[in-house]
């Protein structure tokens, strides 16, 4: 009896045009749902951030209230994302979107928090 030797075998990838891509797909960059009357008072959406954990998180859900100066007064988490230091994170982030100036009083609306980088 003899034992065998694996040696390593080289790879050369294929470089012809038909060889398929390594290339990673790229990253989503995530996506702010809102209700139709808030949607059409943003006036600036800051980065979405990726998501603070690793598992898969559902699309959290929230209720904001805008003031009548375009400012965030108001986050209430209505569906969680099923992690609370992500639900934190995504009201931490909404509190930094501002709308355009608006009617006097606060404007309420729905927000959906879809994470950069989540498969969708």
């Amino acid at each position: 009896w003899k034992p065998t030797v694996a040696s390593p075998i080289p790879y050369f990838p294929d470089k012809s045009p038909n060889a398929a891509s390594t290339t990673p797909p790229p990253l989503f960059q995530g996506q702010l749902v809102l209700d139709p009357q808030l949607a059409a008072r943003l006036r600036e959406l800051p980065e979405i951030p990726m998501a603070p954990t690793t598992k898969s998180l559902e699309t959290p859900s929230f209720l904001v209230g805008i003031s009548s100066e375009g400012q965030v007064r108001f986050v209430f988490l209505e569906k969680t994302s099923g992690d609370a230091e992500a639900d934190d994170l995504a009201e931490q982030w909404l509190r930094e979107v501002t709308f355009q100036s608006g009617v006097a009083g606060i404007s309420w609306g729905r927000a959906d928090l879809v994470w950069k980088g989540a498969v969708h």
